[in-house]
């Protein structure tokens, strides 16, 4: 056990990385845990942590704990996995440690744990750890990462030399000081230099955060105010969701997180917002600085006992404009006053977790400049009377009591994204009518809504609606001009008995989901028009599936469905072809890449003649079929690159394959002989071939994610071995070879047989360290 301790900012999460990265291709299970100190601080964060854990080190990603004393348990159980590597990141109390990783007992011989710490008391607990004091950075090596910031180069230039030297005294070696005050000079002139050294001289040298805060002071007002948002309520947010928001309060967020990029204040990763921890104390420090005993003058709040005090006694004040009330799961509700919200007059985003508060019936919310609202749960039958939504750029209200939004006619004209997903309550969204610049409504869920505003033509900016599983919606609504916006259209497991003819109004749309509507009677010819406009097409998708006890009536699917050049994903499941009015040859779909046929019945010839003939498709998905064997024409389909077979009981022979293929599931199809299964592995064997020569595909696996199965075989293909020379039953004196030491190698392609869902005994047949070329 090792421990890295040392102040923040000072590298002990990349020095862990390094090690971690170095290390792990040593063990065969291995887990990273970040940010353990904001992670934890609640029993449901532990317990997260614990099954993230579990996850990593099992390699299964369903793991769920019911709580952290079973988590315990689970984690001491699993000795017999043998060595284990495990990062734990920034743990600021020892007894967290209990609860994750207290003793190298817990683990196999030879296992090894990191953890990183600004607490050195938290390896004090334990004997085992050998500990390590993370320290600044040499003055040669500091000057170097200060130069490559500050002037894209590894020195400075010759007029800057001795206001660099005068900088890395203030930054003590501290890396991420130097990142970020390099950044803040970068293309400064000297006299900007010598007043950003002016400021850092009233700074004690121990005082890391006021170092850090001399970047802050160089921005405009209007990155201060993004900053401090992120810093308090967006840390680890999708850089879309953020920008809308920001957006919405009137911001201009790609100029601000660019600004904020460029000065390494935060980082885009991934199409995430990332900030470095001390960064973010630092951004919350000076949100408390002026008032540090009274969060009711705070510009913003984000911890449940600030947050509880302001509301509870009635402190809040026209200083707050951001609250975020996050679920705690050991928190009390808090019972909010009438006026809890009353002179929080500039309050422009709210954020309230489930069963964080209870509401009197008269509560009020009365901020015009509201523009971000999430209240899960809110549980009263509308908004507040006095609310006001002319700022409200988003208003998220899943799982409430509503049944309608607000009492008349609500202006909402900025109102851009309304979420009443789950809301079981709700019967009447007519108020809508005055939020012109709609462009999504989801509403999944809302099983006792009957019905959509008349006008929903109207609403041209509309680009996603989602009425996934609202029973009562019997009709679809009628289109009566161009919504060339709108993308998606989820009317999946409602009640809808037909979709009228002006469905082809809607040019844009991309995906069409039908599923599951078991009153849906037919479809209109004019569905086969949807996309195309002044002789072009916009390519879409389109899925339509019936629960496997509806008896699908004649005529239901235009045959001219099956002759579309913009179709590009189609998903019909549960069908009777024949029943369906299905054509059962002809199909021209020259744009289709995904094709799912599940669960309907599909035996030799018919259609998988001509499935074979679709070159372009990508996925095919005949899952539940009652062929017994797959066409050889399969073959040809070089662009294919999975293939469910899954549960196809009476598949008795695989084919050979498309070399491209990557991902095969036959699980479930059990009449798979092994003589058969033989006859056709050289396929296979071309197979493996291609995808050993793609390297890339391989390293992004690391657990079986496609798969072929048989009652005996396990086949499990490194990296770096040659081609299989062999494969036959056991019984006949054959074996499987592979290469030396091919369990320890971390990169494998997986190929796995099973049968009947029980794991094979390993035993059952021979591994030969032999290597193949």
């Amino acid at each position: 056990m090792v421990g890295i301790y040392g102040i923040g900012g000072i590298g002990k999460t990349t020095i862990a990385k390094v090690i971690y990265n170095d290390l792990s291709d040593q063990f065969k299970h291995h887990s990273f845990l970040e940010n353990v100190r904001e992670r934890s601080k609640d029993d449901r964060g532990l317990l997260q942590l614990q099954e993230k854990l579990l996850c990593d080190i099992l390699m299964d990603k369903t793991m769920k704990l019911s709580n952290v004393d079973e988590g315990v348990q689970m984690i001491k159980s699993r000795r017999y996995l043998g060595k284990v590597l495990i990062v734990l990141d920034d743990v600021d109390c020892p007894k967290k440690l209990r609860f994750l990783a207290d003793s190298p007992d817990w683990f196999g011989g030879g296992s090894t744990i990191i953890l990183t710490t600004r607490n050195k008391r938290c390896l004090n607990v334990n004997k085992a750890y050998s500990s390590y004091e993370a320290k600044g950075l040499a003055k040669n090596k500091a000057l170097e990462l200060f130069c490559w910031n500050a002037f894209k180069q590894h020195h400075p230039t010759d007029n800057y030399v001795d206001l660099c030297n005068r900088v890395l005294h203030h930054a003590k070696g501290l890396p991420l000081a130097l990142v970020v005050l390099g950044s803040s000079l970068f293309q400064r002139d000297e006299e900007y230099w010598e007043s950003t050294l002016d400021r850092l001289k009233t700074i004690p040298l121990d005082d890391i955060q006021k170092v850090l805060q001399v970047s802050y002071n160089g921005l405009d007002d209007r990155c201060k105010k993004v900053f401090l948002d992120i810093v308090c309520f967006f840390k680890d947010w999708e850089e879309k969701i953020v920008t809308k928001i920001l957006e919405g309060c009137r911001f201009h967020p790609k100029t601000e997180l660019k600004e904020l990029d460029d000065k390494c204040l935060i980082s885009i990763s991934d199409g995430f917002i990332r900030i470095h921890d001390s960064l973010q104390e630092m951004g919350r420090a000076i949100v408390r600085e002026k008032y540090p005993e009274n969060p009711g003058k705070w510009s913003r709040l984000w911890e449940y006992k600030d947050i509880e005090s302001v509301l509870t006694t009635n402190m809040g004040t026209k200083n707050i404009e951001g609250m975020f009330l996050n679920m705690n799961a050991t928190a009390e509700p808090i019972k909010l006053h009438v006026e809890a919200f009353k002179n929080m007059n500039r309050l422009r985003l709210l954020k309230v977790g489930p069963y964080m508060v209870r509401l009197s019936q008269d509560f009020e919310l009365p901020s015009r400049e509201l523009t971000y609202l999430e209240w899960s749960g809110y549980s009263l039958e509308s908004l507040p009377s006095n609310f006001n939504a002319y700022n409200l750029v988003e208003l998220h209200l899943r799982f409430s009591r509503v049944r309608h939004l607000w009492e008349g006619n609500m202006d909402a004209r900025m109102l851009k994204i309304l979420d009443l997903s789950h809301s079981e309550q709700l019967v009447d969204i007519s108020s809508i009518s005055s939020a012109p610049k709609l462009e999504f409504l989801l509403l999944e869920g809302c099983k006792r809504l009957k019905s959509l505003p008349r006008n929903l033509h109207k609403f041209k900016s509309l680009q996603t609606l989602s009425c996934t599983n609202c029973l009562e919606i019997k009709s679809f609504p009628e289109i009566t001009e161009n919504m060339g916006r709108l993308r998606v259209l989820d009317f999946s497991g409602t009640g809808i008995e037909e979709v009228p003819s002006s469905i082809r109004h809607l040019h844009g749309l991309e995906d069409l989901n039908l599923s599951y509507c078991q009153n849906l009677l037919s479809l209109p010819d004019s569905i086969c028009y949807i996309g195309f406009q002044n002789d072009s097409f916009n390519p879409y998708s389109l899925k339509i599936s019936c629960p496997s006890n509806y008896h699908i009536m004649e005529g239901r699917i235009p045959s001219d469905m099956f002759h579309q050049s913009s179709l590009v994903n189609l998903s019909l499941c549960n069908f009777n072809f024949k029943e369906a009015g299905i054509p059962l040859d002809n199909w021209c779909l020259p744009s289709l890449l995904r094709l799912s046929l599940q669960y309907c019945n599909l035996m030799e010839g018919e259609v998988l003649n001509h499935v074979c003939h679709l070159s372009s498709l990508k996925e095919l998905d005949l899952k539940g079929s009652h062929f017994s064997i797959i066409p050889a024409g399969i073959s040809q389909l070089s662009n294919l690159r999975v293939l469910n077979l899954s549960h196809c009981k009476n598949l008795q022979q695989i084919p050979e394959l498309p070399l491209n293929l990557r991902i095969l599931d036959a699980r479930g199809s059990n009449r798979i002989s092994l003589s058969s299964s033989v006859l056709q592995f050289h396929s296979l064997i071309d197979w493996f071939k291609s995808v050993l020569k793609q390297n890339s595909w391989i390293n992004s696996v690391r657990y079986p994610h496609g798969v072929f199965r048989n009652p005996r075989i396990r086949i499990a293909i490194p990296k770096s071995c040659g081609i299989l020379e062999g494969i036959s039953d056991q019984s006949r004196g054959n074996c499987l070879e592979l290469p030396p030491n091919w369990y320890e190698n971390k990169d494998f392609c997986y190929l796995t047989i099973k049968g009947n869902g029980k794991q094979e005994n390993l035993g059952s047949f021979s591994l030969l360290s032999k290597l193949c070329y």
